[in-house]
């Protein structure tokens, strides 16, 4: 572009206009130039075609630098790649909007270097354009849907993470490592929902164990997953209650909760969800996490001591499950709130929670803010009786209800300090 020369001064403060100081570094396009400040500022000039500049405007070239970003603005710039070449370096690089491609061209963008790239809002591959992310980590900030591609993303050995703050949808496509959740924070839990059929040919890792609240992934009504290792944190949870198949290629550890639930409905419907080896090859399930695995077709899994698949079909008969009970019979979960009061306040802490069927049993798990949720409880018939209370606790509560049949969830079995409840699920 045509103008006066950029004086890039190496002392002072950051400025807006024609003198940039303090920058770190700089990267030339074709026609246009960016350069990112001490302080974290980007500042673009050169052609604004496309939205190169990142100023909100497309019509007016650039022969003095603008300000581009800052998180204290209320603007939504765009920072747009369309030259063949290489993208990044060794040091991390944060954007707003990151697009590659004007969707007219068929070019290839290839990440390199180690830095560290993060997008608070939307990272876009344009048709016909190619984003090679090599051996980048991409940290998706947005909600909703912060990937759009209807070019090509190659996965490399990236690692791609969706973190944002409230429900968001993962892209159909192949990634090479995915996190869910997977960076620690002190929001709100979240649900990120896969938007199709999705494929991780090396890690999924679900939560982070230092949150404050639990991440959900959740596969959507009829998308498959098909990943390598799966862990599970102790604030993540992987949930499958439609119709999409899963198949491993690497093993599950869980620290949290899974639960794989053919169509979600009673137990006892189809096996509709098939839980298959990506070949012969046993998958090994490890982990103190909670598991409810209900209308499943199973094969080449494998674990420690003993999990159960209820109302659920061995896939390959002949031994090819080890340490897996595929059962026919059905099991269901009881859940509920625990109070010490008479229904304002939750319970503070881990207590206990014990559930008896008939007197007999050994279903417990843990108090987690207040709630409870005890999978896996076989019901034998109608009107069976079953007991809910806090196990060696120093608050004491029950409650004993009576089932309507052996298929069907109890849900707000609720515990209420110093108070015994009886109700009934049946008429």
């Amino acid at each position: 572009t045509t103008g006066s020369p950029v004086t890039l001064n190496g002392s002072g403060s950051d400025s807006d206009g024609t003198y940039l100081i303090n920058i770190k570094q700089i990267t030339g396009g074709e026609y246009h130039t960016c350069a990112i400040s001490n302080a974290g500022k980007t500042y673009c000039w050169g052609e604004a075609l496309n939205g190169k500049l990142g100023d909100a405007q497309t019509a007016t070239n650039r022969t003095t630098p603008v300000f581009v970003e800052d998180g204290a603005t209320t603007h939504t710039p765009r920072a747009l790649l369309d030259t063949a070449g290489s993208f990044g370096g060794n040091t991390a690089w944060s954007f707003y909007n990151l697009t590659f491609g004007d969707g007219s061209g068929a070019t290839t963008s290839t990440s390199s270097g180690t830095g560290a790239i993060t997008i608070d809002a939307t990272l876009t591959i344009a048709l016909n354009q190619t984003f090679d992310s090599g051996g980048k980590t991409l940290t998706l900030a947005g909600s909703g849907t912060p990937f759009i591609t209807t070019g090509t993303f190659t996965p490399s050995t990236s690692t791609l993470n969706y973190i944002g703050s409230s429900a968001t949808t993962i892209t159909s496509s192949t990634y090479n490592n995915l996190g869910v959740g997977s960076t620690s924070d002190t929001g709100s839990a979240v649900t990120y929902t896969l938007g199709g059929n999705t494929t991780v040919s090396g890690s999924l890792t679900l939560g982070n164990a230092s949150s404050t609240n639990s991440d959900t992934l959740d596969q959507g009504a009829t998308y498959n997953l098909t990943t390598g290792a799966v862990t599970v944190t102790s604030k993540g949870i992987w949930r499958n209650t439609g119709t999409g198949d899963v198949t491993l290629s690497g093993n599950v550890s869980n620290s949290g909760s899974v639960t794989l639930d053919g169509s979600g409905l009673a137990c006892g419907g189809a096996d509709a969800i098939t839980l298959a080896s990506s070949n012969t090859t046993r998958r090994v399930w490890s982990g103190s996490g909670s598991f409810a695995l209900r209308d499943l077709t199973v094969s080449y899994m494998e674990h420690a001591t003993s999990l159960t698949a209820y109302s659920s079909t061995d896939g390959a008969p002949g031994g090819t499950n080890l340490n897996w009970t595929i059962s026919s019979a059905c099991a269901i979960t009881i859940s509920g709130t625990v109070y010490s009061d008479e229904g304002t306040t939750t319970l503070v802490g881990t207590q206990t929670i014990r559930i008896k069927v008939n007197g007999a049993g050994t279903y417990s798990a843990a108090l987690s803010s207040g709630t409870y949720t005890v999978n896996d409880v076989v019901i034998t018939a109608a009107s069976d009786v079953v007991t809910a209370y806090l196990d060696g606790a120093t608050e004491k509560s029950a409650a004993v209800t009576r089932t309507a049949d052996s298929t069907s969830n109890i849900t707000g079995l609720n515990l209420y300090q110093n108070r015994v409840i009886l109700r009934h699920e049946d008429s």
